[in-house]
């Protein structure tokens, strides 16, 4: 097959750009010609597929928003047998909801009135979905969404989950034990990783106060990621916890530094399927999530999964279950995550192609 796919960014590292950059390559292992069209390209190195420009990387805001969604309608003139979109893009054959239903996250938000960008995002997001001749979704949360937000029907639809590289996400003993020398760890202490970018929507406030409900002063508390406003939380969180508080910022590698938490906590008010979640997993990290995340709907028990609306005091109790639940529950991790890899995600996304196109 000849695929075109259609995303704001693509190349190694988080969300939806080392997604597409991982979906692009299997497939191209897999025989298919591909080409990425992407408005800002991070690829660097040599890649099995091909790069196209789409117009709009210069301009931002609502005018670079409405110059992709426009431009794009007209990739599926190329001759491509299939074209997959990612997210305020239009005219594809099959599109992947990755951020979820658009209008669920807006009525999580907890500013009340909609600007005009989130408004034109809102009517994007529902004409890609209502357009596209399928719908994969990375979770069965967004599928739920999908239907009761914008009326979708469920034949339509088909969860594909995020996958994760076991072999770069994995856990490491040596390195672990590393890690914990240089964070000032000794005997019982714990490392508590928050692992995400946009530090309101993820619920930083949550998982402190969660922290210090059931920290000890020996615990560390990690964040990692970044945030438009990451100088005021990191001033903010260094008064509030002193040397408890291990800033790790944006981070390139990530792998180098979440085998050495004990658990990760995720409060986030919405995330399609977070890949966060299956990277801590997959080093055999016990995750604490919200049931508005999608990946947790692979978490390997129940007790880690919290209502997203809960207090603080339920945030507490689970966390202190996932760094109580010692090897075994750290096994478990790396076996649920064992299941989603890069390469199902791959040949899911390929049969959902072969289906659009009659077998």
């Amino acid at each position: 097959m000849r695929v075109a796919l259609v995303a704001r960014t693509v190349g190694r590292g988080a969300g939806t750009a080392g997604y597409t950059h991982h979906l692009a390559t299997t497939l191209s292992g897999r025989g298919h010609e591909v080409e990425v069209w992407s408005a800002e390209s991070h690829v660097r190195e040599a890649v099995p597929y091909r790069t196209r420009v789409l117009p709009g990387p210069a301009l931002g805001g609502l005018g670079g928003v409405c110059l992709r969604a426009w431009f794009s309608r007209s990739i599926g003139q190329e001759g491509y047998d299939i074209v997959q979109g990612f997210g305020r893009t239009l005219g594809h054959d099959v599109f992947r909801a990755s951020g979820g239903a658009h209008a669920a996250w807006l009525e999580r938000k907890p500013v009340r009135q909609r600007s005009l960008r989130e408004w034109v995002e809102l009517k994007i997001d529902e004409r890609a979905c209502r357009e596209a001749r399928h719908v994969i979704c990375p979770s069965h949360r967004v599928a739920a969404d999908l239907v009761a937000y914008y009326g979708l029907a469920t034949r339509r639809l088909t969860v594909v989950r995020n996958g994760v590289d076991g072999s770069t996400f994995r856990p490491d003993p040596e390195r672990r034990a590393n890690l914990r020398a240089g964070w000032g760890l000794e005997g019982e202490a714990k490392a508590v990783l928050f692992f995400g970018h946009g530090f309101a929507r993820k619920g930083l406030a949550t998982a402190v106060e969660a922290f210090e409900r059931g920290a000890t002063r020996r615990d560390r508390f990690l964040v990692m990621g970044d945030d438009s406003k990451a100088n005021l939380y990191r001033r903010a969180l260094t008064d509030r916890l002193g040397s408890q508080l291990i800033w790790l910022g944006s981070e390139a590698h990530p792998e180098r530094y979440v085998v050495g938490a004990d658990a990760a906590i995720l409060p986030t008010r919405y995330d399609a399927g977070a890949n966060t979640t299956l990277e801590a997993l997959a080093c055999g990290v016990p995750v604490v999530t919200s049931d508005m995340d999608g990946s947790g709907e692979v978490a390997p028990d129940r007790a880690l999964v919290v209502a997203a609306g809960a207090g603080t005091r339920s945030w507490g109790c689970a966390l202190t279950f996932a760094l109580q639940g010692g090897a075994s529950l750290r096994r478990a991790c790396r076996e649920a995550s064992c299941s989603w890899t890069v390469e199902r995600n791959g040949q899911e996304t390929e049969a959902v192609y072969r289906e659009v196109l009659g077998g």
